[in-house]
């Protein structure tokens, strides 16, 4: 058998080009399209009569990044059913190497029959390819270093029913699709059969699909029922999905996908207190802010200007401790990298009340009044005492003057008044003014 097996490897070729042919990675592949060196098998034909001599041609395909043949490249050949690695038939040569077309080939042999045909059953074999040592440049830079292709065994007298067509269906998130973010090509809703209007998959001969193969439109290609992609340019693209069921019949469907630029985000905030002082709690919130149509803000960052640690959060505290005018930056950042800020001025201030009076005018010898009821205290306090000094005027002691109003009289002239205020922290005010009688 062994001879007549190694004859027929001289043959594949031409039984090759008679035949179809199938190709399937086992498991599927997920995960970013790639154009790395890949493995293609293809077994010809895909279904046999497991009678003991029917033949399927093997061929193994060797690429590199550019889809150029890798030569020389060393493969070992394994047989597998229902995921176990086992013998099942024969394969005529278990090593084997590519040649100048990038090309290894060897012939699978089917196994005799069972030995009862009550309950005949379809075995699917899968004939697995996978690079072995590191003979040539090539074998080192495989990006899937295994490939398979399945090969169904019908036992005699066994006619298959008319294979179902698969139908691809495909979701696309997040969506809109965006420039250089990744997008999830999701192949789950697809049938190894039909579906109905609502896309339900119907009872089917095909009992699963065992390809998901993936043409992005622009230029790159993946496998898997589920696959990442990132689009490098902004336009439109044409993308395909193709399905191979379990009896090597294939469906496709295509999506056009726009891929736009990203609206960047906006940040804006507010704080509370408007006007506060040094030492007190200041809340700042960045409700306002504001990420593009189906995209989230991430991150928050602070900048107070005043020198200390910035801050982070939807919402932040902050205390200034020195009196002044601050320039307070909000950065935000949304899930695709994107930042946005905005700027406001804080003004801070002393704590201290504010003095004010104003007295009315007179001639001399009559009564001017002064009225500091205009005063004011800080938030946190009250105005607990207030104290003038009148230089020159009737009422020039100032440890007697503490009401909030005071009358007093002067000669003709010019002369300073001066009030202080103390509020219930003991945190003072003054505040003077040039009086002039005539």
């Amino acid at each position: 058998m062994a001879n007549k097996l190694l004859t027929l490897i001289a043959v594949v070729g031409a039984v090759l080009m008679s035949g179809c042919t199938s190709q399937t990675d086992t498991p599927p592949l997920s995960g970013p399209s790639t154009l790395a060196t890949s493995i293609k098998v293809t077994a010809t034909p895909d279904s046999v009569t497991q009678d003991g001599f029917s033949q399927s041609g093997i061929v193994v395909l060797v690429t590199d990044a550019n889809g150029r043949p890798s030569p020389n490249v060393s493969l070992r050949l394994d047989m597998q059913v229902n995921g176990v690695n086992q013998d099942f038939g024969a394969i005529a040569a278990r090593n084997i190497y590519t040649s100048s077309d990038g090309k290894a080939q060897t012939v699978y042999q089917a196994p005799g029959p069972p030995p009862s045909l009550a309950s005949p059953q379809i075995v699917t074999v899968f004939i697995v390819a996978t690079v072995v040592g590191n003979n040539s440049e090539n074998a080192g830079v495989i990006a899937s270093n295994s490939s398979s292709a399945s090969i169904k065994l019908v036992p005699p007298g066994v006619i298959l029913p008319p294979a179902d067509t698969p139908t691809a269906a495909f979701t696309i998130s997040p969506s809109p699709v965006n420039l250089n973010v990744p997008s999830t090509f999701d192949a789950s809703n697809s049938c190894p059969g039909p579906a109905d209007k609502n896309g339900n998959c119907q009872p089917s001969t095909s009992q699963s699909i065992v390809n998901y193969a993936w043409n992005f439109g622009d230029g790159q290609t993946g496998s898997g029922r589920t696959i990442s992609h990132t689009f490098t340019t902004t336009g439109t693209f044409n993308v395909v999905l193709t399905v191979t069921n379990d009896r090597q019949v294939t469906a496709s469907s295509t999506q056009v996908v726009q891929v736009g630029t990203i609206t960047a985000p906006t940040a804006s905030f507010v704080f509370s207190p408007n006007l506060p002082i040094v030492n007190q709690l200041i809340v700042f919130n960045a409700d306002a802010s504001r990420a593009a149509s189906g995209h989230n803000l991430v991150q928050y960052s602070w900048i107070w200007g005043d020198n200390t640690p910035n801050g982070s959060g939807f919402t932040a505290n902050h205390t200034f401790t020195v009196a002044g005018t601050y320039s307070v930056t909000l950065t935000v950042a949304d899930d695709t990298g994107q930042k946005a800020t905005a700027q406001a001025t804080v003004p801070v201030g002393s704590g201290n009340p504010t003095a004010i009076f104003t007295p009315t005018q007179s001639s001399a010898g009559q009564p001017v009044v002064f009225d500091a009821s205009a005063s004011t205290a800080a938030p946190d306090a009250s105005i607990a005492s207030y104290s003038w000094s009148f230089p020159g005027s009737s009422l020039a002691v100032p440890s007697n003057l503490s009401s909030v109003q005071e009358t007093v009289t002067y000669a003709a002239g010019t002369y300073t008044a001066t009030l202080t205020v103390t509020d219930s922290k003991g945190r003072k005010g003054i505040s003077q003014q040039v009086v002039t009688v005539k």
